[in-house]
């Protein structure tokens, strides 16, 4: 007995240790073992082959910075030791994959290949004191970390980031930071939108006006201002050099940087420089953005000859084997009206003008496979059925454009705009696109990656991609719309579907959002979660190293507003709800978006329920009355989806008595551009609290995507 005792206690001791390892993204095996490796100046480093050691060197250039001290090669005997080992077949890890061993006085790293080195590295900063993230010295620290075996490698081999810099410019150092962070989080892809309408980014020697013309906007330029860059010459370009010299950069942590050419349409910016891509005639039609004159003329020969020069000099540039040429959203009606594309389309018995996208795409592979390079482009180009096979396929439009890909056997990028646009706002009222979906991080982190055998073969990867209209203002609005949302998609593409959103969450709570404020990232800092709860006012969102500050007259809460913790709750108070905000303050320094008071969900609607065949929801709700209100509301509440809820009905039961009906002369309809439907009930209505049911008569066709709560607000 005495021993099964102890069995376990071993193992309630393991599980707890387990439960305290809050790494993102998790890693596929962990298990706590006694002992503690504590790191000193007498900590070495051993490698079994003397090929591993540009990888020590890594290591100890991350260590570095916090600790102040510089671990050491050798080979003499010591008493804190870390070994990096070569993994043998029988270890089955991949290349990208690691075993990590800590244990009292060594910590032993199996590996293949340096990128299973570089993610070991990662994994045993997190499993450091975040501190470790920190650029300065970090006095009186001590650095050690608990036994522990883990044995890791990813699901995908495609983890992706995709940053718009045409329609903003980001200086090359901070391309770097940017670099940094998707390193540190596992992610191995960083896709550069190069070219846009708004701006052409880099040097093309063969057509300097590229860059000298098409590379800004603003009063005096070829390009009009646009997307905040105001009444100044706004822009620039990243030479080939510094390009080349952020390839390296990338390389060393394991990331590769897949380029994007835009083309045919998307091309304003070089029009404003070469002006004879377009096509003749009087064409006047516009993009879908709004953009007139930014397709390439597809019937024009010398069109070819200068992309064959742009993708020569791009091809020389990166070394990854895709080069991403867009096809996107191309204006088809600038062919219609253009002699020379009218031509072509006489010439090869073409009966449609999307026809003649596809031959200009089956032009520019020829010239990528030329120079050495296979093709990838948004889903658009699948139309053309004769792309060769090695072509990827970056699917934004929705999951069903990828799996056509899959199933038509192309290499897959899975990039759901409704779930991995990083410019979608994340909340009502956040700064933000919305013609998607809201996207807050419970809504990705929602994405079911297939595993199907098809789809295990040819999705790829995932890949979350951030557009740069909303980004200029404030100046770290790119790293709020960033994380901690890159985090989420790097638990997908790493660890599958195999966490809970709760137990993600908690991994950032306790540890992660310390880590990334070391690492200088300005994340996004959930809000509180404030209650009403027997009497008194509870955050249940509670966030480490977080102070909540409020107001009541419905102002900004700031750090000089009054502090939560001394709220008390009054009959006024819950009267004028709607002015009271709360704001959480993460390390005193990063704030949440402000909320107001959080009431109890009654009832939800969501992509199950929507999917029974039927016009009518009916959806049981637990509504506790509350006597100090002067109005009791029913408010509907869109979080995210692709798809609007239209409303026509909706009846208020209690068991079988009909208590409140309302009628809607024109359905309301609940989405991203009107998140909020208020219905007043009249304050007699709800005699006792308990089980009501609430009966919802739904217009159109059944949305399939579209998720909300239903509230009950006492006034």
């Amino acid at each position: 007995m005495k021993r099964k005792a102890l069995f376990f206690a071993m193992l309630l001791m393991a599980l707890h240790c387990v439960s305290q390892v809050n790494i993102i993204p998790m890693p596929k095996s962990i298990h706590a073992i006694n002992g503690k490796f504590v790191f000193g100046k007498n900590t070495v480093i051993h490698y079994s082959n003397a090929s591993f050691i540009s990888d020590a060197e890594i290591l100890k250039r991350m260590l570095k910075p916090a600790m102040g001290f510089q671990l050491q090669h050798d080979n003499s005997k010591s008493k804190s030791i870390i070994l990096l080992i070569e993994a043998s077949e029988m270890d089955s890890i991949g290349q990208e994959g690691y075993l990590l061993n800590v244990k009292t006085g060594k910590i032993e790293i199996t590996a293949s290949h340096s990128a299973g080195f570089f993610y070991a590295f990662q994994t045993l900063l997190q499993l450091m004191p975040a501190e470790i993230y920190s650029h300065a010295i970090v006095e009186k620290a001590v650095w050690e970390i608990d036994g522990v075996i883990i044995k890791d490698q990813p699901l995908l081999s495609w983890r992706g980031s995709m940053l718009d810099v045409s329609r903003q410019f980001y200086h090359i150092d901070y391309l770097k930071k940017y670099i940094n962070w998707l390193a540190a989080h596992k992610l191995n892809v960083f896709h550069l939108h190069l070219t846009d309408d708004e701006g052409w980014r880099i040097e093309i020697k063969a057509l300097p006006k590229l860059t000298e013309i098409g590379a800004w906007r603003g009063p005096d330029e070829a390009l009009p201002p646009a997307h905040g860059s105001g009444d100044k010459r706004y822009g620039g370009f990243y030479t080939q050099d510094e390009l080349k010299d952020l390839v390296k950069y990338a390389a060393e942590r394991n990331i590769q940087i897949l380029p994007e050419i835009d083309v045919p349409g998307h091309s304003k910016s070089v029009a404003a420089a070469y002006p004879e891509i377009l096509c003749a005639g009087s064409d006047s039609s516009a993009s879908v953005q709004g953009v007139k004159n930014n397709v390439w003329c597809a019937g024009s020969e010398a069109n070819f000859e200068m992309l064959d020069k742009i993708i020569a000099e791009v091809a020389a540039i990166f070394p990854m084997e895709y080069i991403h040429i867009g096809g996107d959203e191309v204006n088809h009606k600038s062919w219609e009206h253009c002699p020379f594309c009218t031509n072509l389309m006489q010439k090869n018995a073409y009966s449609k003008s999307s026809q003649i996208q596809n031959y200009f795409i089956a032009r520019v592979q020829k010239m990528l496979e030329k120079h050495g390079k296979k093709m990838m482009g948004w889903n658009e180009i699948l139309h053309d059925s004769s792309l060769l096979k090695n072509t990827g396929i970056m699917a934004w439009t929705s999951v069903a454009a990828g799996m056509e890909a899959v199933h038509k056997q192309y290499d897959v990028i899975l990039t759901p705009a409704s779930y991995f646009y990083l410019d979608m706002a994340q909340g009502n009222g956040e700064r933000g696109h919305k013609w998607a979906t809201f996207l807050p991080l419970e809504r990705l982190y929602s994405f079911q990656i297939p595993t199907d055998s098809l789809s295990r073969k040819f999705v790829k990867g995932i890949q979350a991609n951030l557009w740069a209209e909303y980004l200029d203002k404030p100046t770290y609005q790119t790293e709020y719309q960033s994380y901690p949302r890159l985090c989420a998609l790097a638990d997908l593409a790493w660890s599958g579907n195999s966490m809970s959103f709760q137990h993600f969450q908690n991994r950032l709570n306790s540890k992660h959002y310390d880590r990334m404020f070391y690492m200088g990232i300005h994340f996004r800092v959930p809000p509180p979660v404030v209650k009403i709860q027997n009497g008194k006012l509870i955050d249940q969102g509670k966030l480490n190293h977080g102070t909540v500050y409020y107001t009541t007259d419905g102002s900004l809460p700031t750090n000089s507003s009054d502090l939560f913790s001394n709220l008390i709750i009054s009959n006024d108070l819950i009267r004028n709800v709607e002015k009271l905000q709360f704001r959480n303050c993460f390390r005193d320094s990063l704030f949440s978006p402000s909320v107001s008071l959080a009431f109890d969900t009654v009832a939800v609607w969501n992509n199950s329920i929507l999917s029974v065949n039927s016009q009518t929801l009916k959806l049981a709700a637990t509504i506790n009355y509350n006597t100090q209100s002067n109005h009791n509301v029913l408010l509907f509440k869109y979080l995210y989806g692709g798809e609007k809820l239209g409303i026509k009905r909706i009846a208020l039961y209690k068991k079988a008595s009909l208590l409140f009906e309302k009628m809607n002369e024109k359905p309301i309809f609940i989405s991203s551009r009107m998140p909020e439907w208020e219905v007043l009930l009249p304050l007699d209505i709800l005699l006792e609290g308990g089980l009501y049911h609430i009966e919802i008569e739904i217009v159109g066709e059944l949305p399939r995507d579209s998720n909300g709560v239903i509230l009950h607000i006492p006034r």
